[in-house]
């Protein structure tokens, strides 16, 4: 799994940064689907926070005609920085696509992380199967 964050554009409104590249986060998503149910683990390859789904949808995509998993998860970060929170919600809307390398889903996400100080986040998320 690879999210492609703004936090790089939020660090330079913080002075923390020339805000010339997004912000690139990789890991290892774990997807258990059921019957009546689908969960989804997120672990970064760097150990600061994990992310656990808290609601799933999938759906056929009437726009594009393929299928469509949104869903809300909740991270949670045992050691924030300054400009974190120990907690945070997010969802996001990926498509389901098959290329010649195997099934690749992308979309869009966003979080609540911070926002009352404006210090929320969105970005480019993509699953692809080694």
């Amino acid at each position: 799994m690879r999210l492609q964050s703004n936090w790089g554009i939020m660090q330079k409104w913080l002075g923390q940064g020339d805000g010339s590249s997004l912000h690139i986060v990789q890991g290892k998503a774990k997807i258990k689907a059921r019957l009546f149910s689908v969960k989804m683990e997120f672990t970064s390859d760097i150990p600061y926070s994990e992310s656990k789904t808290i609601s799933v949808s999938v759906r056929s995509s009437d726009q594009i005609g393929i299928l469509e998993l949104n869903y809300m998860y909740i991270n949670y970060t045992q050691v924030p920085v300054a400009t974190d929170t120990n907690t945070h919600t997010g969802a996001a809307r990926v498509f389901v696509k098959e290329t010649g390398d195997g099934l690749v889903m992308d979309g869009t996400y966003f979080t609540d992380r911070k926002w009352t100080e404006g210090l929320n986040t969105a970005g480019q998320v993509t699953f692809t199967r080694p």
